[in-house]
């Protein structure tokens, strides 16, 4: 039981360091094996998109940085939606930068919570009952169908294009790679896998991972950095 619980602790520091520093280790699938499996869900985009929204409203100094600049000029197509539709989007911004903007994705409990539950709700067509304040249910809900109007489409494009490379990349590497990282770390991989969750923007470093509610590995598909060998890296 001393062993068990060593590796699972040595497994998860693993996981952190390797997605948090740097580009993360982004492995994905290959056959017949599972080593990590890729997720791109509805609501965990629109809010990683407003977090960063709000957080370059707030003027924070990481809001510049090469991950999350270009989300404020995201704009193709919002000029086309009504008037009231417009100031409802704006108000969503307001409300995550008096709020959750102000949190950081990987320290902060509230916004780890939030997102883990977001992710885990995926393409579902209501988060009524996922656990969540119901001041953040209300914000997401209103503003979703503008989201899905605006953004959704290419976002998600964008994050299966990422996808599809990774799982080309390690259907060729992952094996050798994984098989290396037990050797030099002393672990077992888990026999289902890791989840990664994509989205078009995540935090400033365009990648992250954290445990407090379950390992939540985010990676961010609009950053180059975390695309090609530098992902896979």
């Amino acid at each position: 039981m001393v062993r068990s619980k060593s590796l699972k602790t040595r497994f998860v520091i693993l996981a952190i360091t390797l997605s948090v520093s740097s580009p993360p280790l982004c492995i994905a699938q290959n056959a017949p094996t599972s080593i990590f499996t890729f997720r791109s869900g509805f609501w965990v985009n629109l809010h990683h998109f407003l977090y960063v929204l709000g957080r370059a409203a707030n003027e924070e100094t990481n809001s510049r940085r090469r991950a999350v600049v270009n989300a404020p000029r995201d704009l193709d197509g919002f000029d086309g939606i009504p008037d009231a539709d417009k100031r409802a989007w704006q108000a969503a911004i307001a409300f995550y930068q008096a709020g959750l903007s102000q949190k950081d994705a990987v320290f902060d409990t509230e916004m780890v919570q939030v997102t883990k539950a977001l992710a885990d709700a995926g393409n579902a067509a209501s988060i009524d009952a996922i656990g969540l304040e119901a001041d953040v249910v209300e914000v997401l809900t209103r503003v979703a169908p503008t989201y899905r109007a605006v953004w959704w489409t290419r976002h998600e494009r964008t994050n299966r294009d990422v996808i599809g490379a990774f799982e080309e990349l390690l259907a060729r590497y992952g094996d050798s790679v994984v098989t290396r990282l037990q050797q030099v770390y002393d672990i077992t991989w888990p026999s289902n896998g890791l989840q990664i969750d994509v989205a078009a923007y995540t935090n400033w470093a365009g990648a992250y991972s954290t445990s407090r509610f379950g390992i939540l590995i985010m990676m961010a598909s609009t950053d180059e950095s975390t695309g090609g060998p530098m992902g896979m890296e």
